[in-house]
């Protein structure tokens, strides 16, 4: 509380932890959140590497047998066998996985900062792309965070500026009261002004619930009053007025709009009369129906929490177009008691009269159903919900306790800019798609094809040296996908295993296929030396990851979509660099640049007709929006 005027005697109960403030900052302490993305990256790549553990289980097992005479071959050195196994489990780690993810992040967080958005934490982008809901706080937030006369409803028979002039009259200028700053703002843009002289005021006082002025009008003595309705109304009947006025309806009917109503009244020539009331409001800003109807449209719902009234929660979400569910908080402690009450709170659109606690508790209970939650807030006791939330957001003007606990900072006034987030936040999803998709194929073509290949052909087809120069050659231009130009998704993004492996899988099986192909006519139908061999492997190895990269950046064909300028210059550059070295000899085998360019040819024509079986295969479990 902020103490404008006056004195009080307080007695202390709780300290620490135990008062509302402690709480608030003991909630703060232990809130955490988890990143979603990052789990399910290395749940993938995991199961990648349990692939290669069984596939160089197999080749040692291959090997010992062939030593043992009983499969036919040449005997192989087990140091050799060895070497080339960890070779083979090396290239199934995801070496550009931390450089490719963090260089996505830092330019989706350099590319927000210039539309306003300061990202604090790097997982807040990740968790952008699959947040469900928003929880957003209302004053400030939804709202202008200002006092405004919304309604000035006189009794019948009372001029509606006469009502106005006597607010005036119970109102003072100097004491920068927020209620009293609303009624002279109307009152000098319609031009009504006070009259007679004042010869005192009384301030509101907790007491009595009311102001009080007197003034001296054209010699008679009036006494006006501007408080509760209920006080004031009951001031008056004990002075006689007449109690004719539908009191209680009128108060009903400006309290169900979410106004804060006050009541005026005056005493004149010895009489009571009621003249009415005056109905506030803190209006919502212009931007934020609009910005609720566009997240609905990303497939976000949007949940209003206030410690204001239910009635004020309710109508505030009904003119935004969050809806009229509303929950208040004897209600929200009831359903809080068992896990079956709390998966019920999602069905509600706005929280009404809730405390610091309550927003906290609010977005774990959507947390423990599965949402991912967004929190808004700019006050010291929405702290303890953004920093729970998987993406807790600072809006413009929050306390520095507000920006410290978030992960996203908002400079501009309203929530506008969050949907910047959301979008440049799916399109890095779509990136890392890209690069999870590329890389489960790329390992199976890899694992299989050389550890089969020297099984059926009795010979390393490809060195543990050019193995470690795919890995560069491959990651310099994965690790361009950051820059990449893609399209986010409509709805939010949740990493599917099944389905993604459904994609990749037949795309790595089609690699392998042209891989064995390949080694089939360079083994059987043109045999070559075992050197030309290996750099020509190396070569196909190059040629479809580049291809495979290009295949499933998109859903829909390979031509759809134009790459970024940054990948484009490192494919041809890749492409250029070792040709080369194949052409020269550099570090492989020499090979002539005729059998580089066919072999370059071939491998786009291929790639060309797997596209054709890609586009209905992506499309059947979506894998690409």
């Amino acid at each position: 509380s902020v103490v404008k005027r006056g004195e009080a005697t307080g007695v202390v109960v709780a300290t620490g932890k135990n008062s509302y403030f402690g709480k608030t900052a003991e909630l703060v302490k232990i809130a955490k959140t988890k990143s979603n993305l990052s789990t399910l990256i290395f749940r993938i790549v995991k199961y990648l590497i349990y692939l290669d553990i069984a596939l160089a289980a197999v080749f040692m097992g291959y090997v010992a047998l062939v030593d043992l005479h009983v499969l036919p071959g040449g005997p192989i050195s087990i140091i050799s066998a060895i070497v080339f196994v960890i070779v083979i489990l090396i290239a199934a780690i995801p070496i550009a996985l931390p450089a490719t993810y963090t260089l996505s992040t830092a330019l989706g967080a350099l590319q927000l900062s210039k539309l306003g958005v300061l990202t604090t934490k790097l997982s807040a982008i990740e968790e952008s792309a699959a947040m469900t809901v928003l929880c957003s706080d209302k004053t400030g937030t939804l709202t202008e965070n200002k006092v405004v006369l919304e309604d000035v409803t006189p009794v019948e028979g009372v001029p509606r500026d006469r009502l106005l002039q006597y607010g005036v009259m119970a109102s003072d200028r100097r004491s920068q009261d927020a209620l009293d700053d609303a009624i002279f703002k109307v009152a000098d843009a319609g031009g009504v002004k006070e009259m007679g002289e004042r010869q005192s005021f009384t301030p509101f006082d907790p007491a009595t619930k009311r102001t009080e002025s007197a003034y001296s009008v054209n010699g008679q003595d009036v006494q006006i009053y501007k408080g509760q309705p209920r006080t004031i109304w009951d001031l008056t009947q004990q002075g006689g007025a007449a109690a004719a006025y539908p009191y209680e309806e009128m108060e009903k009917q400006l309290a169900s709009k979410g106004e804060r109503v006050l009541a005026v009244a005056a005493k004149e020539a010895g009489k009571f009369s009621f003249l009415g009331f005056l109905g506030f409001m803190d209006p919502e800003r212009a931007d934020s129906k609009p910005l609720v109807e566009e997240l609905r449209s990303l497939g976000i719902r949007v949940i209003m929490l206030t410690g204001d009234t239910a009635i004020t929660a309710r109508t505030i979400a009904k003119r935004l177009g969050i809806g009229e569910r509303v929950c208040e908080r004897t209600q929200l402690l009831e359903l809080s008691k068992t896990p079956e009450g709390q998966k019920t709170l999602a069905d509600y659109d706005a929280f009404g009269g809730i405390y610091p606690e309550d927003k906290y508790n609010i977005v774990r209970a959507l947390q423990g159903g599965g949402y991912i939650a967004g929190m808004t807030g700019d006050g010291v006791n929405d702290a303890p919900a953004l920093k729970a939330a998987e993406v807790g957001i600072a809006v413009a003007g929050a306390t520095d306790v507000a920006k410290a606990a978030a992960s996203v900072v908002l400079t501009e006034p309203g929530l506008a800019d969050i949907v910047a987030a959301i979008k440049t936040s799916r399109e890095i999803f779509q990136r890392m798609a890209t690069w999870i998709l590329n890389k489960i194929a790329k390992t199976i073509e890899i694992s299989f094809f050389t550890i089969l290949g020297v099984i059926f052909t009795k010979s390393f087809i490809i060195t543990p040296m050019l193995v470690i120069l795919l890995l560069f050659t491959n990651d310099f231009v994965t690790m361009s996908i950051s820059t990449d130009n893609v399209k986010y998704s409509k709805e939010p993004n949740h990493w599917n295993v099944k389905n993604m492996l459904m994609g990749a899988v037949p795309m790595g099986l089609f690699q392998l296929l042209f891989s064995f192909g390949a080694l089939i006519y360079l083994e059987k139908i043109n045999p070559l030396p075992l050197g030309q061999i290996q750099t020509i492997v190396f070569l196909i190895m190059v040629f479809t990851g580049l291809g495979m990269l290009y295949l499933v950046r998109t859903g829909g064909p390979v031509y759809s979509t134009k790459p970024s300028k940054y990948m484009l210059m490192a494919t041809i550059a890749d492409v250029v660099v070792v040709s080369l070295m194949a052409g020269f000899g550099i570090l492989m085998h020499q090979v002539p640049f005729t059998s580089v360019a066919y072999l370059l040819g071939i491998t786009v024509v291929y790639l060309f007709l797997v596209d054709l079986v890609k586009i209905p295969l992506f499309r059947k479990f979506a894998v690409r929006p």
